[in-house]
């Protein structure tokens, strides 16, 4: 009687769950997947790279007087900030150390941006900063919710599902997560490695701190791809990543919604106080951050790994929205 009452105890809490993160998968409205960044480093030229450079050809150039190396951009000494209507462009130069490129430069654009005034303004850099090349780009799906509340519940679900190969290293910013359902906190944000997952909304609305829960409208999944990963997948130029930006090829991989399966030593998605491990900042309740803790101990532990099916149709439409954006990118002529 005791083994059958704890059965039917743990079917009711996965119908639960499965209930819960098919509401939140169900709250997203849309999905827009966007380049959210371009970085380029400097190769050599003539002239230094420095704020007379750059201030020559950017008349609005200005050097940021409140920059902070350790807290922004370590390695370099000086922030260049170019106002512009359309995107934001910040360049560091003055590297402290020799063997760093002479400068970093991001092109962040702004939403309302269209593909083809992004692809120009990259175009235009291109001609005009000789031999700069390609050091990483964030690629962003974006999942809308029409509340605040859904937001936090997709992104609670998010969290805990998440599996991204190779990451040994995932921690939750912001408040502790005893936060959950606090409408005056600030927004959260997922670290894993080169990629992140957070609570987001609309660019007019970030303030120093971030976003305040009221703001919150969707949750992006962020990937950054470096310069290795680029260039293994045929971008190894500017002019290569204005011909195809390889949304799909790049993404399509990236985000798995996973959980343990097929062993009675692991951690059960549909026990929520199972996840008990903590990442460096105290947080608990993530599937990469169980995995990693656990694969020192338990041998072969990826076959354990199984797909969520309550996310399968949300695999589905981002890789839908990645093919899209792969269509409007190529059609966006600049000539």
């Amino acid at each position: 009687m005791t083994r059958n009452r704890a059965n039917l105890r743990c079917q009711l809490q996965k119908a639960q769950i499965d209930n819960f993160t098919r509401y939140a998968v169900e709250g997203i409205w849309a999905i827009q997947a966007r380049i959210h960044g371009v970085n380029l480093t400097g190769g050599a030229t003539e002239r230094g790279y420095n704020y007379e450079y750059f201030k020559e050809i950017f008349q609005t150039a200005g050097i940021n007087k409140d920059f902070i190396p350790e807290k922004r951009m370590p390695g370099y000494k000086t922030q260049i900030v170019v106002p512009t209507s359309n995107f934001i462009l910040n360049i560091f130069v003055n590297p402290f150390e020799p063997y760093f490129p002479p400068f970093f430069m991001e092109v962040i654009p702004k939403e309302s941006i269209s593909f083809i005034d992004y692809k120009k303004i990259l175009s235009c850099l291109n001609d005009i900063i000789p031999n700069m090349k390609n050091s990483s780009v964030e690629y962003a799906l974006d999942l809308f919710c029409s509340r605040p509340e859904e937001v936090e519940n997709l992104f609670m679900m998010v969290r805990r599902s998440l599996f991204v190969r190779f990451q040994k290293e995932s921690m939750l910013h912001g408040e502790a997560s005893a936060s959950w359902g606090n409408k005056t906190r600030m927004n959260f944000v997922y670290n894993y490695g080169g990629n992140k997952a957070y609570e987001r909304g609309d660019d007019d609305k970030k303030t120093i701190n971030g976003w305040n829960f009221r703001d919150l409208n969707r949750v992006r999944l962020e990937h950054t791809a470096k310069r290795d990963e680029l260039k293994r997948h045929g971008i190894k130029t500017l002019d290569d990543l204005l011909e195809d930006c390889r949304f799909k090829e790049i993404n399509e991989g990236v985000y798995n919604f996973q959980c343990f399966g097929g062993s009675k030593k692991l951690p059960s998605y549909w026990d929520w106080p199972s996840y008990s491990t903590e990442d460096k900042n105290g947080n608990s309740g993530a599937f990469q951050v169980e995995y990693n803790a656990l694969r020192k101990t338990i041998k072969n532990i990826g076959q354990y790994k199984k797909n969520i099916v309550e996310f399968d149709g949300l695999k589905v439409k981002l890789v839908s929205e990645m093919i899209a954006i792969d269509a409007a990118w190529k059609a966006a002529s600049i000539i």
